[in-house]
């Protein structure tokens, strides 16, 4: 699972810093934001294996029958809090401290579920040395998973161009307001 997991997250980060402007500008996002939101994008993107493997780990450990991997998102979302205020608030580092804070937080959250997983069970245990590719198993997530990534591709991608439809609207909307304002 986790070099599955791995190989994915780093195509993805890949195409997210190459496309993460694009994608934003297909969205429809106002030329004003265009910068700031980048910046969070990419930064956002380059911790794309931190989620892959929060969420590789908490499947795991909701499979061995840890009922709240939750509690490492809680954990996480105060720190991501208590990040964004000493980042963006003191250090004034603006939207970049957020997404920065976001993925340290989220650090914590992968750390904290690979720890608990390593120290209560004795079937998985997270670690380089006994990684190994299974082909069998891949076939099998594989026949298991593609129909509900699909599925999830699809609900994501009517979302994305109902936020596009959503932005080009309110551009056109501010442009009216703006034009007639000045005459």
């Amino acid at each position: 699972m986790y070099i599955y997991s791995t190989g994915a997250a780093i195509i993805t980060t890949v195409a997210g810093l190459l496309l993460a402007e694009p994608l934003l500008r297909l969205l429809g996002l106002p030329e004003e934001i265009m910068p700031q939101a980048t910046t969070f994008l990419r930064i956002y993107f380059s911790g794309t294996i931190i989620f892959f493997g929060y969420n590789g780990t908490s499947a795991a450990l909701r499979g061995l029958g840890f009922e709240n991997p939750l509690y490492f998102l809680i954990i996480a979302t105060i720190v991501n809090i208590i990040l964004v205020l000493l980042f963006v608030g003191l250090f004034k580092w603006g939207v970049a401290g957020a997404a920065y804070a976001t993925l340290v937080a989220n650090g914590i959250a992968f750390g904290l579920a690979a720890f608990w997983l390593n120290r209560t069970h004795k079937l998985i245990r997270i670690g380089i040395r006994g990684l190994r590719f299974d082909r069998e198993i891949f076939r099998q997530s594989i026949r298991i998973g593609l129909p509900t990534g699909i599925q999830q591709t699809f609900v994501a991608l009517g979302n994305l161009a109902l936020l596009s439809i959503v932005n080009k609207i309110r551009h056109q909307r501010d442009s009216r307001i703006f034009s007639c304002q000045q005459t």
